[in-house]
């Protein structure tokens, strides 16, 4: 695939994962993610792209992570959802099942900022 590269800050912003376009783009966008973390962003339908008007912000999702003596729970999930947690390379470093109410723990992980993939969304966490 070939075409121009789009600059952060002027062409869209990243904020958490999402990213908003400053203007519209008048071709397609083709994104490539080179982390194996993430396969299910690959071929030429893989992401959603929702339209909003200008100003507009997207609904803010209900899920959030909440430190625990040992870990963390995970809020807004409504059955029992899968947990990846990898280091900043991609690197998977757990990888278990949380129940509703149910806590994750993290207590053999070190220091350092680490993604947490529950049911397709990623969110941060900061291990102290």
């Amino acid at each position: 695939m070939s075409g121009i590269t789009l600059t952060d800050e002027k062409d869209y912003t990243n904020n958490e994962g999402i990213f908003t376009f400053l203007k519209i783009p008048n071709e397609k966008i083709y994104c490539e993610m080179t982390n194996a973390t993430f396969p299910a962003l690959s071929g030429t339908k893989a992401l959603k792209t929702t339209f909003t008007d200008i100003g507009s912000t997207p609904p803010a999702a209900p899920l959030s992570l909440h430190p625990t003596p040992d870990g963390f729970r995970v809020s807004g999930i409504e059955q029992p959802a899968d947990v990846t947690i990898t280091d900043l390379t991609g690197r998977v470093v757990t990888t278990t099942t949380v129940d509703v109410g149910g806590e994750v723990p993290v207590g053999h992980l070190k220091q350092g900022n680490y993604l947490v993939k529950v049911n397709e969304r990623v969110l941060k966490l900061i291990k102290k």
